[in-house]
């Protein structure tokens, strides 16, 4: 009779076992749930990504000199400087028309502003030059008035907006100021002359 207890006593601890296997199949069903929703989550949040990058990179696809399908004005009126012809132009845009004004010879070397007024005459051609006051860097422009290349340069701007190549100019902007800025012979002070 002893081994009768003994059988209840191990039927008692298979019925047990089952039971706790059957809690352990539930949660492990729960739990495969759980990982296939996280999953199906993962791989949407990565399809999202992957879209991202890749209108990310078609924006920046847009070949140099060539126009985009964009519609007009829909350029980042932080574009406010470019190297132009070898001087350095900055320019604002007034509102509300956007029109592009208050433009700026600056050298391209040093960064110090220059003064289209001050340009002297080439007697060789049919330029003017500018000579840096700080740097004394020369740069040739076309010799016209300072209005006129004002103007010029402003047709150039607008097309550059235009034909949307004015992000090569803010690639080129940073890389100008990098260069400056890690340079200590562009960044030395301005030597004033003794007014004698």
């Amino acid at each position: 009779m002893r081994w009768k207890g003994q059988l209840n006593g191990v039927q008692d601890e298979l019925v047990q076992a089952a039971s706790s296997n059957a809690t352990l199949r539930d949660a492990n069903k729960h739990l495969q749930l759980e990982l296939a929703t996280a999953s199906a989550e993962l791989s949407k949040a990565k399809r999202e990504l992957d879209l991202a990058h890749a209108e990310l990179e078609e924006k920046k696809r847009v070949p140099v000199g060539q126009a985009s399908h964009k519609p007009e004005n829909t350029w980042d009126k932080s574009y406010k400087e470019a190297t132009l012809g070898g001087i350095h132009w900055r320019w604002g845009y007034m509102a509300p028309t956007n029109k592009i004004w208050n433009v700026r010879p600056f050298c391209d070397y040093c960064d110090h502003e220059m003064d289209l007024d001050s340009a002297d005459i080439d007697f060789d051609g049919p330029t003017a030059f500018l000579t840096c006051p700080c740097c004394g860097k020369v740069a040739d422009l076309p010799l016209l008035t300072a209005e006129s290349n004002i103007n010029r340069i402003t047709s150039e701007i607008e097309r550059r907006i235009r034909i949307d190549v004015w992000r090569d100019d803010l690639n080129a902007n940073a890389q100008r100021v990098s260069d400056i800025f890690n340079s200590v012979e562009r960044r030395r002070p301005v030597k004033i002359a003794n007014a004698s």
